[in-house]
């Protein structure tokens, strides 16, 4: 994100501005030269809510006019001292499964407000460095702190998080031991042909997941190697750090009609949420719709994409993916 061209980092002397209390929630962290900068949206305004937390910040800014400002990474890092409350819940997943769904049914339900994908949390993610882990958990909780302290009115604050990051869950685990986590996953033939729509998507390139050095992933592996390595590695870190607050759902549980009000009361009493049977109703109802474009009634595409899928992505699902899928399954006591 471009640097802003006029900053106010003097927090200290606008007491009048007490911007947690007043609706204010921090949207990006800002790399500069020498230090970090904040910024802050004033989403205390009836918003309507996206899928994706970004385009409710852009929504609110060049839309509703909400006021915005900036401030030192030290401002963010003291509000921690102001706010204790902590999301019901956290959501993994991955990739191109079915989360936007996840998302979009929380936010039907009446004081719950679901933060799909906040890019704050890619930037928070992308400050770590190997010798700094304490600190970004540390940043993390407190940003969390402050999405839950914001939504105090809802009730309910839940959490989605980029799918890649699971690589650092030993961290999360750490730092947020309380909130529960839930980790959605899907066939491996359907997510893998998906993803590879979008083959330039950097986190199939990151070492972490792919578990091989840069040369290797760019001179040697095909996108669709890395991009099957990826997922593997995205599934096998939940599962290696699953304990019992810890929940696994497969896609086919929630889109189906039949076995979908099941599984989202289990969701919801892992996440310890409660709701009316209206509000419950309200949430089913997003079944019938795409998750990314409200206006059109969903169709199922699975079958499509196996079928199209072609012979390489089969083998790369079977030999790559397949083992921690059954994994998966053999973890999910739902249904």
């Amino acid at each position: 994100m471009r640097a802003p061209d006029k900053i106010d980092l003097n927090l200290s002397e606008r007491r009048k501005i007490n911007f947690i209390n007043k609706g204010f929630l921090p949207t990006h962290l800002i790399q500069q030269s020498t230090d970090t900068l904040v910024q802050w949206v004033n989403l205390s305004e009836e918003i309507p809510l996206e899928p994706f937390f970004e385009r409710t910040v852009i929504k609110a800014i060049t839309l509703h006019r909400s006021p915005f400002f900036y401030s030192s990474l030290d401002a963010l890092t003291r509000t921690n001292e102001r706010t204790a409350s902590l999301p019901k819940g956290m959501i993994f997943h991955m990739s191109r499964c079915g989360s936007t769904l996840l998302t979009n049914m929380f936010n039907k339900l009446e004081g719950t407000w679901a933060f799909g994908e906040p890019e704050l949390l890619d930037e928070v993610f992308s400050i770590h460095n190997g010798e700094n882990d304490q600190e970004v958990m540390n940043l993390l909780r407190t940003v969390l702190q402050i999405y839950s302290h914001q939504t105090a009115k809802k009730k309910n604050c839940v959490v989605k998080f980029p799918s890649y990051v699971t690589f650092t869950l030993p961290g999360i685990v750490k730092a947020l031991p309380e909130i529960p986590r839930l980790f959605l996953y899907r066939d491996p033939v359907e997510v893998l042909a998906s993803n590879l729509k979008s083959p330039e998507q950097y986190w199939i390139y990151m070492t972490e997941l792919v578990g091989m050095d840069r040369e290797s992933i760019t001179e040697q592996n095909t996108p669709l190697i890395n991009c099957a390595l990826a997922l593997k590695e995205t599934c096998e870190f939940f599962v290696r750090h699953f304990d019992q607050n810890s929940m696994v759902i497969n896609y086919s549980q929630i889109c189906d009609p039949d076995t979908a009000p099941t599984v989202w009361n289990s969701i919801l009493t892992k996440f310890n949420i409660e709701a009316t049977s209206k509000d419950i109703a309200k949430s089913l109802a997003e079944l019938k719709v795409y998750s990314k474009n409200q206006n059109e009634m969903f169709s199922s595409d699975s079958k499509k994409k196996k079928d199209n899928a072609s012979a390489a992505v089969h083998a790369a699902a079977e030999k790559y993916l397949m083992p921690v899928y059954k994994k998966l399954e053999s973890l999910n006591v739902i249904g």
